[in-house]
């Protein structure tokens, strides 16, 4: 039995009997499936890790697999001390022996951390992605079960390490050779780059850091000073793989490599979510077609260890010449001196627990927030990574207005429905029950969600259905919000009021009384946009020293197109095609729209972040 099972096994000796069977079962069903194995590499190589070559395997929920097994013992042996397992449906652990460090595979819930040693008991949610340290003495049970995948470590872990460390991406990382290590942002959270005197990693034995591969240089890390390297795959686009070379020699003598040996230097590994890639230390590999994964390095990242080997491959291309399918792949950088084709951008969808995140070629974009009173969309930056938003209430910045807290950002929500308040009323509350659909198909990214609008008394209003779509567009990031409101029982009655409903609430640089220009369709600027009709807002402005713009475009298809506009130059944008009797002087409730039980009303907007000025007569097209 390998260290790692038999350390959480000796420990549930003393699990409480609730769920001790289960645990059991679960912990020795370490597994995997449907396994592709490389070869070997091929006789001449040297080293120990290179013998092993390049291993894949599908993780599942079966009893333990030989392949899994072959893939484990390959590791043991390249790092002495170390054990790694696949652990599926742990309800509890406990160790008593080493240190580990579990990575979520699969659950999200809720984990509690015991220490024998003070008796302390801390609850804390976990999800995929998550990478929860546990120490000699340290019990974790899990509600609703985890798929775990374990590692033993031969070092004790560093005294301030977090119980629970969920990496977060950092639009500096990149999937290129040196790449993978950054000292600020938000990626310092899984590197623990605050103790410096550790390193910038986990700590010394084992690095963990999540990255999004889509297309990486060619390269590999050396037998003497580099590191063992596993990809926990927890996302693959469709056609994502990996393509490897178990035998590094002929990459580093490219003038000697024959076009038949060239035809053997690189093999592919079809990636899917759910599989565990072993590339041991000399086996050149690289990542294409999008893998979301947690890459995982043994002792360690070593910086100045990622060679990469695209210009050998080039060379032997040209001289043996290998053209079309013959051809070795080479990465699509441009040779020194040379401008590579710009990447059409790549938009994705990143669900969290508690929000949505939304990214450009890997750089944040927004992320809707599901916590407090209603969602809302913050931060939301433009293509230069400017926050367009006002941060109050969700952060303090200086130089901001902290007045209407209840302008959050970038939101939908209204001030009557069926005399409701749901726009300033503290007590209401706007819920995304369930997540329908969400995906990506590289150019756009999109959720679906459902959800109920509940007043101060428990009663349910209405529902909503809303289709947030995210693309880029020449410069500038765009969000498309498609909501349909459906009557409850009561019916609905959309009232007639100003204070909604479509809206954002701008950045200082934006803002009209701060010297940025608002502008409409017929011409009209500042606060003469005010209730007026009109298919859209455009608002320029300057966010430290840059030029950066916001617009909002009405949908042809919606209901009083095009709307009118509660709009003030101290930074609220809304879309409002109720409040009529402000607007336009009208009879009260001249505005209101009803809607009787089942009956449903849908709404379309654009958001468009700009960086720089747009010509406003462009916008409407």
């Amino acid at each position: 039995m390998h260290n790692f099972l038999a350390n959480l096994l000796f420990g549930l000796a003393s699990a409480p009997s609730r769920g001790a069977a289960l645990a059991c079962a679960a912990l020795l069903a370490a597994a995997c499936s449907d396994s592709r194995i490389l070869p070997p590499t091929p006789a001449g190589s040297t080293g120990s890790a290179a013998a092993a070559g390049a291993i894949a395997v599908h993780l599942s929920e079966t009893s333990t697999d030989p392949e899994f097994n072959q893939l484990q013992n390959a590791f043991a042996r390249s790092n002495p001390g170390y054990d790694i397992s696949w652990l599926p449906g742990v309800i509890e652990c406990e160790t008593h022996v080493s240190p580990q460090l579990f990575f979520i595979q699969a659950g999200e819930g809720t984990v509690s951390l015991a220490k024998s040693d003070s008796g302390a008991v801390t609850h804390y949610d976990y999800s995929v992605g998550d990478l929860l340290p546990i120490r000699p003495g340290h019990k974790l049970q899990f509600d609703p079960p985890a798929d775990l995948l374990g590692f033993t470590v031969p070092e004790e872990l560093p005294g301030d390490l977090p119980p629970s460390i969920r990496p977060d991406w950092d639009p500096a990382i990149t999937d290129t050779p040196g790449g993978c290590a950054t000292e600020s942002g938000a990626y310092r959270r899984i590197l623990l780059t605050w103790r410096h005197e550790v390193g910038p990693f986990v700590f010394h034995a084992l690095n963990a850091h999540r990255v999004r591969v889509q297309d990486s240089f060619t390269h590999y890390h050396p037998r003497e000073g580099g590191f063992d390297e596993l990809y926990l795959v927890q996302e693959a686009q469709t056609g994502a793989r990996l393509l490897v070379g178990d035998d590094l020699a002929p990459f580093l003598d490219p003038e000697g490599v024959t076009a038949a040996q060239a035809s053997s230097m690189l093999r592919e590994i079809p990636v899917r979510k759910g599989d565990l890639i072993y590339l041991p230390r000399g086996v050149v590999h690289r990542g294409l077609g999008g893998i979301l994964a947690q890459v995982i390095s043994v002792p360690g990242f070593v910086p100045d260890s990622e060679l990469a080997v695209d210009d050998q491959l080039r060379s032997i291309n040209e001289r043996l010449g290998l053209t079309g399918a013959a051809a070795l792949p080479v990465h699509s950088s441009a040779r020194p001196g040379q401008q590579a084709p710009a990447a059409p951008p790549r938009v994705e969808l990143e669900r969290l627990p508690d929000r949505l995140r939304f990214t450009v070629n890997g750089e944040l974009f927004t992320e809707y927030r599901l916590t407090g009173r209603f969602p809302a969309f913050f931060p939301v930056r433009n293509p230069a990574g400017q926050d367009m938003t006002r941060a109050f209430p969700f952060e303090e910045r200086a130089n901001e207005n902290q007045d209407h807290p209840h302008h959050r950002s970038l939101w939908f929500a209204h001030g009557d429905m069926n005399g409701v308040d749901f726009w300033h009323d503290e007590s209401t509350v706007i819920n995304q029950r369930r997540l329908l659909d969400s995906g990506s198909d590289g150019e756009r990214a999109f959720f679906t969600g459902a959800n109920t609008w509940v007043d101060g008394k428990g009663r349910l209003i209405c529902t909503d259905e809303r289709r947030v779509t995210a693309f880029a567009q020449g410069t500038a990031w765009g969000l498309d919000f498609d909501i349909t409101l459906t009557a409850s029982g009561a019916g609905l009655v959309i009232g007639d009021t100003k204070e909604g409903t479509c809206a954002i609430r701008l950045a200082p640089g934006l803002v009209a009384d701060e010297g940025a220009r608002l502008i409409n369709s017929a011409g009209q600027e500042g606060s003469a946009v005010w209730g007026q009709r009109s298919p859209w807002l455009l608002t320029t402005g300057t966010l430290a020293g840059k030029k950066a713009a916001v617009a909002i475009l009405d949908h042809p298809d919606n209901p009083r197109y095009p709307t009118t506009w509660h709009a003030r130059t101290y930074g609220l944008l809304a879309a409002n095609p109720f409040g009529l009797s402000a607007f336009d002087k009208q009879p009260t409730g001249a505005g209101a729209l009803r809607l009787k039980a089942g009956e449903s009303v849908r709404f379309q907007y654009r958001f468009l972040f700009f960086e720089g000025h747009p010509e406003a007569a462009h916008i409407g097209r």
